[in-house]
């Protein structure tokens, strides 16, 4: 066990560091709260409107390979090419595949469980489920992806408890008890756009409101690359400075979106230059019109939505709610629209909180981030969106130590790169921690090395306890 790994979390983050690691013939543990892997949140939707918002160009696992992802696709679907903005349960089901193709090279074990707990030894971690078994390694990833979203601050919280009321979209059945009438969406966001989508067959009125009351651009129909980074941009000092170059480097570009896309490279130093004061400006005044340049839907999506506001099916709003009620036979919405001094009042069959994971992962963590906390193993970032690492991802304690043991991927880093939830990124920081995890773990003992020899090719194997699935072998 001298050179195992334990990955918490199976969604694309860690399915991603398990490839990576088990490619190279190491031994992974990967635990994961659901009973598949590779799909997470954002692709466990079965909803073929449900499409990914980067081109299957730029999804493949493996940098070095980067047409892999749009050869399995056309395996499946024919007509697609590197543009195809394709389904998100195909791309769960790709990382699935890839997975059982890695652990051929490696040997993986599959444990169905939520990790709670973990504990530290000078050479080892030990990892606690919530059902009472443990796993150890000599390292430990954190890869828990995105949170559940948080109820809106609304002045009576007893509205959460009501039937009239979707707390988050994509738990299993959420939107099946909305069949008719007008329904509120609370943002208008991706997760908007994606609740909208799966609703628009329905005979619903669709109503979005959010705080500035903005759309997802959308992504052009042929590929636009990237320009240079702007000279501007590069000098900028400070977040009005910045804000100023890339608005202006947008205005002059013949398409804003490679203005946007060719921030993707250097967003980790333009954040860490903006210093403490200047992010949590950007986080109060600025992300929400960054992440709807940076984070885009597809064209058919906007098609659908334009399709449904000719209709009078769907209306915007800015603005936000400040109470809901319980009527019995329907909600009872209060809101502020942005910019008016009075309270209008709004009737819904139901009201669905697409606000999107939560911005604040460390306002309300996991039970196991809150136990590294607890024990000082961990803290958080300035702005509490994540805990604080280094360059590679490794933890910081609360002491300022950097951890030889315990690492990050995904949206625990935000606070640090801020950029840390798409693939391309993801993908990134998977392919860097084996060489990582090689430089402070000691060298394997001739025992390990004769096991690797030893280790028989194939799908993965599941070992006892709950749910130990595989998931399904390429076609």
């Amino acid at each position: 066990m001298s050179r195992s790994t334990i990955i918490i979390g199976g969604g694309a983050g860690g399915t991603l560091v398990a490839i990576h690691l088990l490619h190279r013939g190491e031994r992974v543990t990967l635990v994961e709260r659901s009973r598949s892997v590779g799909a997470g949140t954002a692709y466990s939707t079965n909803d073929p409107a449900h499409l990914l918002n980067v081109p299957a160009s730029r999804m493949s696992c493996s940098s070095a390979n980067p047409g892999d992802f749009v050869s399995w696709l056309q395996r499946r679907r024919p007509g697609a090419t590197g543009a195809s903005l394709a389904p998100r349960a195909l791309y769960g089901r790709y990382l699935a595949d890839s997975l059982a193709i890695a652990a051929r090279s490696g040997t993986l074990e599959l444990v169905a469980g939520d990790a709670v707990a973990l504990s530290v030894e000078p050479a080892r971690v030990n990892v606690a489920l919530d059902d009472g078994r443990q796993r150890s390694g000599a390292a430990a990833v954190l890869a828990l992806g995105n949170p559940a979203p948080a109820n809106p601050p609304l002045a009576n919280p007893a509205f959460f408890t009501s039937r009239r009321y979707v707390a988050d979209p994509w738990a299993d059945g959420a939107l099946e008890r909305v069949e008719s009438g007008k329904v509120i969406l609370i943002g208008s966001g991706l997760t908007a756009v994606d609740v909208a989508l799966s609703l628009a067959p329905r005979p619903v009125h669709i109503e979005l409101i959010s705080r500035h009351g903005l759309l997802p651009r959308v992504h052009a129909s042929a590929p636009v690359g990237a320009a240079p980074v702007h000279t501007a941009v590069e000098v900028a000092g400070s977040l009005s400075e910045l804000f100023r170059a890339v608005r202006s480097a947008m205005n002059e570009a013949d398409d804003w979106r490679t203005v946007v896309d060719s921030l993707r490279s250097s967003s980790h130093r333009l954040w860490q230059s903006l210093g403490t004061g200047g992010q949590e400006q950007f986080l109060r005044h600025v992300a929400s019109h960054w992440n709807i340049h940076r984070h885009r839907m597809a064209p058919e999506a906007a098609a659908v939505l334009d399709a449904l506001r000719r209709d009078g099916r769907l209306a915007l709003q800015a603005g936000r709610l400040t109470a809901a009620f319980d009527r019995g036979d329907r909600a009872e919405v209060h809101m502020e629209r942005r910019g008016a001094t009075t309270t209008s009042t709004l009737h819904a069959s139901h009201v669905v909180n697409c606000t999107g994971p939560r911005l604040r992962l460390l306002e309300n963590p996991a039970p196991l981030v809150l136990d590294l906390e607890r024990q000082g193993l961990c803290r958080p970032d300035p702005h509490r969106i994540g805990v604080e690492t280094t360059e590679d991802g490794a933890l910081v304690d609360a002491s300022g130590t950097t951890s030889r043991l315990l690492f990050a991927v995904g949206t625990l880093r935000r606070g640090t790169v801020w950029e840390s939830n798409a693939i391309p990124e993801l993908r990134a920081q998977a392919e860097a921690l084996p060489a990582t995890l090689r430089a402070v773990r000691p060298p394997r003992s001739a025992a390990d090395v004769k096991l690797a020899a030893a280790a028989t090719p194939g799908p993965p194997r599941a070992r006892a306890g709950r749910s130990t699935s595989s998931p399904a072998s390429p076609a």
